[in-house]
């Protein structure tokens, strides 16, 4: 893993936190901010956080349903908001690069990719 990847991934954490113990927007929007980073720095393992996001805030009972789904929403408009304007330009600018690479990260969900041999907790 990246350096950039576990910052990005521990401020996504320490924002959904202060969400759950402060209540405010801006901590959700932040994290929506800190996925679409992540996601443009690695692309699937940045959206783990969405299902931890969700146990989380559904579990602590501190929004109603109407506003869970309101913060889940925003969540996900914000991190589309940072994340796919690169990708459209991308595939603009790069349509063959682009069409690889989704091919690519595609096949990361079928298959085994790079098969590392070195034990367990190497990075």
């Amino acid at each position: 893993m990246t350096y950039s990847f576990c910052f990005l991934y521990s401020w996504r954490f320490f924002f959904v936190l202060n969400l759950l113990t402060q209540k405010k927007k801006a901590y959700n929007i932040l994290v929506g901010v800190a996925i679409g980073f992540a996601i443009l720095t690695k692309w699937l393992p940045a959206l783990i956080v969405i299902p931890i996001w969700y146990i989380l805030v559904y579990d602590s009972g501190k929004f109603s349903k109407n506003k869970f789904f309101i913060q889940l929403a925003l969540l996900v408009f914000v991190l589309v908001v940072v994340a796919l304007p690169w990708q459209i330009y991308s595939a603009k600018a790069f349509p063959l690069e682009t069409a690889w690479e989704q091919y690519y990260n595609n096949l990361h969900l079928t298959e085994a990719l790079k098969v590392d041999r070195r034990p367990d907790g190497f990075f």
